[in-house]
């Protein structure tokens, strides 16, 4: 069957499929990389400085206020950081639901 004879049927089935399903991994992934920020509390971190956990604010759209855990890309990226310590940071979550740390800063004092 010639390309683009494949190609119309191809397009005619699916436009005549409503229900049928696609696999969309590429734009999913996608969704998932997406960086969200937020502002938290320190709760732990581990001796090892490769998991923090974090009492992070609402992240409208997201997901409610709790208490979760999240990976540093680095552990260098936890140095000066404190339990306690009030922090903006900012994460993405990976298409196995790990939550990786883009970025963290310590807030200043007031």
């Amino acid at each position: 069957m010639a390309p683009s004879l494949r190609r119309i049927l191809v397009t005619a089935f699916l436009l005549a499929s409503p229900g049928l399903i696609l696999a969309t991994a590429p734009v999913a992934h996608a969704e998932q990389a997406k960086a969200h920020a937020t502002r938290g509390e320190i709760k732990a971190i581990s001796a090892d400085r490769r998991v923090v956990h974090i009492a992070h604010e609402e992240i409208p759209g997201f997901m409610m206020a709790m208490t979760m855990t999240f990976e540093p890309r680095e552990p260098e990226q936890l140095a000066g950081l404190a339990v306690g310590d009030r922090v903006d940071f900012a994460f993405s979550v990976t298409p196995e639901g790990r939550r990786i740390l883009a970025s963290i800063r310590k807030r200043a004092s007031r």
